[in-house]
C-alpha cells in the first residue's frame, strides 16, 4: 500500500501487505481495511487492518485476518463482506458471506444470509448496508453478460425482496429524501 503526500503527490511510505490487492475502505474508527486476493494457488486471500501508529503520522498493519474478502460494507460496529475466491486447482469459486466485529476484528458469522438464498446468487458483485434501516444489499452479476439481480436482506439475514437489474450490477448508493 502506498501513502501519497497530497501537497506534491509524492509517495512518502510503502506498507507491505499481501499481493494482488483489491479493495481499500475506511471504517468509522479510521481503520483501513485492505483486501488481498492472493495468487489463487499458493498464497491465500487475506484481509489486512491498518491503523495510525500511536504518536506518529504513519499507518501500520495491526492485524491480518485469514479470510477471503471481495467486497465489504460497514454498519455500526460490523463489517459485512462477501468473498468470491477462485481456486486454480479446482477451477471453481468458493463463495462466502460473513460478518466481522470491527472493534475486536473477530469473524462473528461465516454467513449473514440465514434463509438459504445464497444458493440463488451466482456471482456476488456488490454489497451495501442501508445507513438507516441496516438492510443488507447484495448484487449478483450472474454470468457477466445478462441481467443481474439486486437482493435485499434484513439484519437478521432473511431475504426481503429482489429485483432484476441491468448487466453486472456492482455499486449501490443511498440518497437522502
Amino acid at each position: 500500500v502506498s501513502v501519497i503526500q497530497m501537497v506534491d503527490f509524492k509517495q512518502v511510505q510503502q506498507i507491505p501487505v499481501g499481493i494482488n490487492l483489491h479493495r481499500l475502505k475506511k471504517d468509522k474508527y479510521n481503520k483501513l481495511w485492505v483486501t488481498s486476493r492472493g495468487d489463487y494457488q499458493y498464497r491465500p486471500s487475506r484481509l489486512y487492518v491498518m491503523e495510525k501508529k500511536p504518536g506518529f503520522n504513519q499507518m501500520i498493519v495491526t492485524d491480518t485476518i485469514p479470510v477471503a474478502c471481495s467486497n465489504m460494507a460497514f454498519y455500526g460496529d460490523k463489517m459485512f463482506f462477501y468473498a468470491t475466491e477462485w481456486n486454480n486447482y479446482t477451477a471453481s469459486n468458493t463463495i462466502t458471506y460473513g460478518v466481522i466485529d470491527i472493534r475486536t476484528k473477530e469473524v462473528i458469522s461465516d454467513n449473514f444470509i440465514k434463509d438459504g438464498t445464497e444458493k440463488d446468487i451466482t456471482i456476488p458483485y456488490g454489497i451495501a448496508v442501508h445507513p438507516e434501516t441496516g438492510d443488507i444489499f447484495v448484487t449478483d452479476a450472474k454470468n457477466y453478460v445478462s441481467s443481474g439481480t439486486l437482493y435485499c436482506f434484513s439484519q437478521d439475514g432473511y431475504k426481503k425482496w429482489s429485483v432484476r437489474t441491468g448487466d453486472i450490477p456492482a455499486h449501490i448508493t443511498f440518497l437522502n429524501k
